[in-house]
């Protein structure tokens, strides 16, 4: 099997980073998405059920997303660069500027706790990289452990009045119709 060049990593990296910044430069509205899920369950899902569902597991998709996205960066720049701390620079750098520029983003703002969930998002992708994870599989619970801190930090900051700086659903892109 042929090993990819470093530069098709990069490639991917940029065009990741322009998804990034691309999702983070609109607002989908928790109406615009109760009517989709509904539509696309056929009916099963009333917009209603739904709403109540979002409000509370919301934190769960978004944040998780906002980890996701940025642990998919991660990889992508560690696999283009022979350099573990070159990767995990400009993944950091971009946490950074990605909600920077979200100031300029009507019904979106810059959040110091979504920088820290992006971050450890990167953190989960490079313990995972650099083998980490593999050494926690010869002790599952320190593995659960970490699991468990991960989930409850998404959720200090993420949930009003937890989180570092308050942020509801309205402000995670997800504003009332």
């Amino acid at each position: 099997m042929r090993k990819l060049p470093p530069t098709y990593f990069l490639g991917a990296a940029l065009f990741w980073a322009s998804v990034i910044f691309a999702s983070s430069s609109g607002v989908i509205t928790v109406g615009q998405l109760s009517r989709a899920v509904s539509g696309a369950a056929g009916g099963h899902i009333s917009e209603s059920g739904f709403r109540q569902f979002w409000g509370v597991f919301w934190w769960i998709f978004v944040k998780g997303w906002h980890a996701a996205e940025f642990a998919i960066l991660y990889l992508l720049l560690r696999r283009a660069t022979p350099k573990v701390w070159i990767a995990l620079v400009i993944a950091g750098l971009f946490a950074v500027s990605d909600e920077f520029h979200q100031l300029f983003v009507p019904a979106r703002g810059c959040r110091a706790s979504d920088v820290a969930i992006d971050w450890s998002g990167i953190a989960a992708a490079w313990s995972y990289a650099e083998g980490w994870l593999k050494r926690l599989r010869e002790r599952p619970w320190i593995l659960a452990t970490l699991c468990a801190i991960w989930v409850t930090l998404l959720f200090l900051l993420s949930v009003q009045p937890f989180g570092l700086v308050t942020l509801g659903p309205e402000r995670a892109g997800l504003a009332s119709p």
